[in-house]
């Protein structure tokens, strides 16, 4: 079972740095690295003679599971700080710094307002009533962090008039005179 063995380690390794190559979340690169140690004893395991002390593939599992563990508690938290993925907006950042009246009375510092017809929970940092305006800073989570608005600062809502219709004028015809 030592040849197994070692295919079975280089092809954790081989999947371990291809996840990591697509997501690059630093998660499965320290599996990779857990099962370096395992490959090499699965090596010595093959290269030794019969009388030397082999580890069976139980032991391999066991110190595959440690040093992964530890590599992934140990080492993520510092690569981490030196490894900055990409914050990818999304469509609800484009509310921030948005004005928007309050559907319902502040209470315990939450409330909710209306988004495109979408209910959003904000937490406001004063006590606000129903139909006060309020200014989106910040997304934590699921809700956004609001202001409150002034009420000599609150936008004033704009009133939209339709258009008056205005009827075309009528096409005036052209007559040819003295048609041949």
């Amino acid at each position: 079972m030592t040849w197994e063995m070692i295919i079975v380690w280089a092809c954790v390794i081989a999947a371990a740095v291809i996840i990591e190559i697509e997501t690059f979340t630093l998660v499965s690169a320290w599996f990779a690295g857990g099962a370096l140690i395992p490959l090499v004893l699965a090596m010595i395991n093959t290269w030794t003679s019969a009388s030397s002390v082999i580890i069976e593939w139980p032991a391999q599992i066991i110190v595959f599971v440690l040093v992964s563990l530890g590599l992934l508690v140990g080492c993520r938290p510092f690569a981490k700080k030196f490894i900055k993925s990409p914050t990818i907006p999304t469509n609800a950042d484009s509310y921030l710094g948005k004005q928007y009246k309050l559907l319902s009375d502040v209470k315990g510092g939450r409330s909710t307002v209306s988004i495109n017809d979408v209910v959003w929970t904000v937490q406001v940092d004063c006590e606000c009533k129903a139909g006060e305006s309020v200014i989106l800073k910040e997304i934590s989570g699921n809700k956004y962090i609001a202001e409150c608005v002034k009420p000599a600062e609150a936008e004033k809502p704009v009133e939209v008039k339709k258009p008056a219709v205005r009827k075309a004028p009528a096409k005036q015809g052209t007559k040819k005179e003295g048609g041949k």
